[in-house]
């Protein structure tokens, strides 16, 4: 079964979510600094600036960050982890991928080439290699890339845009993580 899933779709969902916080801090930190800074008389312009500034630089220390964690956990916690290779330390290229599956079933995907970040919903297609070895071809951001999982799960090939095939190894869960955190900004 192909799932029809479009980047744009996750990175919409992602930015609303992430501008919803955003929004909800500000106007927190600006209707409460408002309220509180009414309740003084100061004569000097400068105190009065100091005390705001004061207030909001701590309401974003202490809701802006603690939010940004709160809503990439919240992210975090609607993926399962389905499983990640990368490529071996002795490749010509560091390739890394990581999959996982949403709250809807689709299939998202990251992967790492040389430090370049890719990522979105994607849906599989068969590839066979020259020498016979079949493997799944995946899209992501209008690139294709390819891997297979060997019957251990924790080792495979990774196939790069060109089309050229490495020996891969496991992903860690951790790993794989992490990137989820990079794509959301964090």
């Amino acid at each position: 079964m192909r799932y029809k899933m479009s980047k744009r779709m996750l990175v919409c969902i992602m930015s609303a979510g992430i501008m919803i916080t955003m929004a909800a801090c500000g106007s927190t930190a600006d209707s409460v600094s408002a309220k509180n800074l009414s309740h003084y008389t100061v004569e000097n312009s400068e105190e009065a600036e100091e005390i705001e500034t004061t207030f909001v630089e701590t309401e974003s220390t202490e809701n802006g960050l603690g939010d940004q964690e709160k809503q990439i956990q919240e992210v975090q916690d609607t993926l399962v982890y389905m499983g990640g290779l990368k490529t071996t330390d002795d490749a010509e290229k560091s390739i890394e991928l990581a999959i996982f599956r949403n709250e809807q079933g689709d299939l998202v995907g990251i992967v790492t080439e040389d430090g370049t970040l890719h990522y979105g919903m994607f849906t599989t297609e068969d590839g066979k290699l020259e020498d016979g070895r079949e493997y799944a071809r995946m899209r992501i951001e209008d690139l294709v890339y390819g891997y297979y999982f060997n019957d251990d799960l924790v080792s495979g090939i990774l196939v790069d845009t060109e089309g050229n095939v490495y020996d891969a190894g496991e992903l860690s869960e951790d790993a794989a993580r992490e990137y989820v955190r990079k794509t959301l900004g964090g």
